[in-house]
Formats: C-alpha cells, structure tokens, sequence
C-alpha cells in the first residue's frame, strides 16, 4: 500500500459501487489525527461517484493499544460502529488496526488532509494523496510512526556491546 496508484487503482475498484466511506472526525468538520480515538464518525454512502446519504455515529469504545489496560482493538470497533463501511479515511493509526481493516476487506486511507469535505471530494475524484508513514507501530502510541519503529529503544545495545543513543533525534 505505499505506492498512490494503486491506491487510486483500488479506490477506482471500490467507488464503481455502491459503499460507506468513514471519516473519524472530532466535530464533524475535521479529521481526528487518530482513527481509534474519534470520537465521531461521519459516514457517507457512496453510489456513482456521489454522496447520497451522510450521518454521524458516535464512537463509544476508543481503541487505543499499548498502554497497559485493555480497551477494545480497532476491529472491534469496526464490527459495533462501522460493519457496513468498506473505506475509512484517517489522518492516522496503528499498524494492527491498519492490516485488521485490510482483513475485513476494508480500506483504510491515512492522509495528511484535515478538512472533511476536502478529503471526501478528492476521494470521490480519485485524487486522494495517501501517506502510509501515518501508521505508527502499535505499541509506540499516536505520533510514533512505522519508520521510527525500525529504530532501536534508546539506551538499547548494538552488537558488540554498544550503546545505541540519540538514534531517533
């Protein structure tokens, strides 16, 4: 999934039917940095190219993962609030959320665009730019991303018994 195209190609394939596009949002106006953590979702329903039907579906459960207690995984999420949603839009999320949508044959799209409305209409037109650094390894919490998560802890050793300091910047 790091290549637009086929992005865009995959996009093409699901918007030639009629689906539900879910945007996390915190007002409705703007996409939340955090797919998990939204607090609301709006949710288009998508037949020609064209939004038919729009509503707003509160998220009640707040999946967040690693920091010790257990709240529900994105899935489930998914399956309570968004069973019938084959794209969500976000301007980020964790790496098992990212793959667990992948497995329930939606797709998610994580953008830098902010505004709702901007980010809808470029994905109706096909042009929505997706950045895939916005998946952040699950269990270095919002604001980690994947490419940071290659990089050893700080403090951890190198082969051969250095420190390895500083290494994230």
């Amino acid at each position: 999934m790091g290549d637009d195209s086929e992005v865009r190609g995959l996009i093409g394939m699901i918007t030639n039917r009629p689906h539900k596009v879910a945007m996390g949002t915190i007002d409705g106006k703007r996409l939340a940095e955090h797919f998990g953590s939204a607090p609301l979702f709006v949710v288009c329903t998508v037949e020609n190219g064209k939004v038919v039907e729009r509503e707003m579906r509160q998220n009640r459960l707040e999946c967040r993962g690693g920091s010790g207690t257990r709240k529900p995984g994105c899935w489930e999420l998914m399956e309570s609030l968004l069973p019938d949603v084959r794209v969500v839009i976000c301007r980020g999320m964790g790496e098992n959320a990212y793959v667990g949508l992948l497995r329930r044959d939606v797709l998610p799209v994580t953008v830098h665009e902010e505004d709702i409305e901007r980010a809808l209409e470029a994905y109706l037109k096909g042009n929505l730019q997706e950045d895939p650094r916005l998946v952040h390894d699950p269990r270095r919490g919002r604001g980690k991303r994947r490419a940071d998560s290659m990089l050893p802890e700080s403090g951890a050793k190198k082969e051969g018994g250095e420190n390895v300091e500083n290494m994230r910047g």
